[in-house]
């Protein structure tokens, strides 16, 4: 008796499952996409220090990713989950401390500081389009 309602439910759920055209977690009206801004920064350790980075979008100046600490010569990942599909203008900003007192700041413009404006396949990452917004800033180098 069991065994029957258990492969009559799972007939039932197989069918409504085949009826879904879309994946699960997007439908036709969830624009959202994946923001990440990358890059490589590097730096010499006795000038510069205190290095940081967030994330904020362009005339707006609401900040998508909090302060986030940065590593020399290590990956700086800024990622953010956009809801909508209006606004691709972004600012990466990174902020550091160059000779124990001097506050300095970088910006990057997204997307036109990306090294894959293009849309070219370069270095095997996904390029500008509405499901993903990758942006490779390269080698960043903090004087």
């Amino acid at each position: 008796m069991f065994l029957k309602l258990f492969v009559a439910f799972l007939i039932v759920l197989l069918s409504i499952a085949s009826e879904i055209s879309e994946p699960l977690g997007k439908t036709k009206d969830n624009d959202s996409f994946d923001v990440k801004v990358f890059g490589y920064p590097s730096w010499d350790n006795r000038i510069i220090s205190s290095v940081n980075a967030t994330l904020v979008k362009k005339n707006v100046t609401k900040v998508l990713q909090g302060i986030k600490s940065v590593e020399n010569n290590k990956l700086l990942l800024l990622t953010y989950l956009e809801n909508n599909n209006q606004t691709k203008d972004y600012l990466a900003i990174i902020q550091y401390t160059k000779n124990g007192n001097e506050w300095n700041m970088k910006f990057f413009n997204i997307p036109e500081d990306c090294e894959n404006l293009d849309g070219s396949e370069k270095n095997g990452v996904t390029k500008f389009n509405d499901t993903d917004y990758d942006c490779n800033l390269g080698g960043i180098e903090l004087k």
